[in-house]
């Protein structure tokens, strides 16, 4: 069965359109949707608003009751909805609202007209008016490879500055609500600045494939993965497989013999040996690692004169290596991707790749 959505039109998130809600505005609208009925007319009131919304218009009850008031007088002017009251309302005025279809606007641009759905769930799922505003405005461009647009256009849309436009859309692009992909540097370069222009930065609501994201994109992509590699590195944190693998390995270089006769390390044991060594090369290892590194170098000190060592240790090290090179290669394949890239670039983005690859060599 399909998630009941909500219908909403294009033109509402059209900063130049008679019809373009506020932030505030689009949020009850979608609220009232939810509550229509089969008849597709939603019959409430004021306080039945104000308790069936997830998220308050204001903290305070009175000044949330008298937003909404606000709210539903604006959407009636706008001819987005209708309802018979006039001008009063108060909380318990019995409203029968029905909604207005086929809303166009053709004096933007070409024409915007048509509709987006955003199902109850996704509508349900959001934090805050602007996280769901945001996502409106882009899932109406998903279907036409996303919705290019600056910060100044932005702060317009969203009725704010430009700063706090540039921080929300920071944010909602954080917490995945969507998608950004970097505009790419252009050739023109600004005016009476020694810096290239760059395109305009694209939105969807889902993630972008690779064939789609921008030079720029990938390349920050990269920094913030190699990022993450070396906070791994540095905190010493492992995950769960990991550590079972030292404490397996830990066993057979600790022990010398059991129930079944002489134990050795294998070249498996080897590897992990070698890859815990790496891991440490440029932080302080952790007590785990110190223990197994000190247990598993007295055992090889020990064995290190006999010939079957040599051959086992051998075949770990090449084990580790293949693993090492499968763990890194797709990493690698970026890399080689921008190194080709970088052959038309500045210097000033010369230098930006060189910084990249010497994280890579550390790391």
């Amino acid at each position: 069965m399909k998630n009941p959505s909500i219908q909403y039109y294009n033109v509402f998130a059209e900063e130049n359109s008679s019809y373009h809600l506020s932030i505030e505005e689009l949020y009850l609208y979608g609220l009232l949707s939810m509550m229509k009925n089969k008849q597709q007319v939603t019959i409430t009131n004021v306080d039945v608003i104000h308790q069936f919304s997830p998220i308050n218009f204001f903290s305070r009850e009175k000044e949330s009751k008298q937003r909404i008031r606000q709210h539903l007088l604006s959407l009636k002017e706008k001819e987005v909805i209708h309802f018979e009251n006039e001008t009063m309302i108060d909380n318990k005025s019995l409203l029968i609202i029905s909604f207005m279809n086929d809303l166009k606007d053709d004096s933007v641009g070409k024409g915007v007209k048509g509709f987006e759905n955003v199902d109850f769930v996704k509508f349900n799922s959001f934090s805050t008016m602007m996280e769901h505003y945001i996502y409106f405005t882009v899932k109406r461009f998903d279907k036409l490879g996303g919705f290019t647009c600056d910060y100044k256009r932005w702060a317009k849309i969203l009725g704010c500055t430009e700063r706090t436009a540039k921080e929300k859309i920071k944010e909602a692009v954080k917490k995945q609500i969507i998608y950004k992909n970097i505009g790419d540097y252009k050739d023109e370069k600004i005016k009476n600045r020694d810096q290239k222009k760059q395109e305009k930065n694209t939105y969807k609501t889902i993630p972008f494939s690779s064939e789609e994201k921008s030079f720029q994109t990938k390349k920050v992509e990269i920094v913030q993965a190699n990022k993450k590699r070396a906070n791994k590195i540095k905190n010493g944190f492992h995950p769960d497989d990991y550590i079972e693998e030292i404490k397996e390995a830990m066993y057979f270089f600790k022990t010398y013999s059991d129930d079944d006769g002489d134990v050795f390390p294998s070249a498996e044991h080897y590897a992990t040996y070698l890859k815990v060594k790496d891991n440490v090369k440029y932080r302080e290892p952790s007590g785990l690692e110190k223990e197994f590194i000190k247990v598993a170098e007295r055992r090889i000190d020990y064995l290190k004169n006999n010939h079957q060592f040599h051959v086992e240790f051998e075949e770990g090290r090449q084990l580790y290596e293949e693993e090492k090179g499968i763990n890194e290669s797709n990493l690698s394949d970026e890399f080689v991707d921008l190194l080709n890239k970088s052959l038309e670039m500045d210097n000033t983005q010369k230098k930006t790749i060189e910084k990249l690859i010497n994280i890579e060599e550390i790391f």
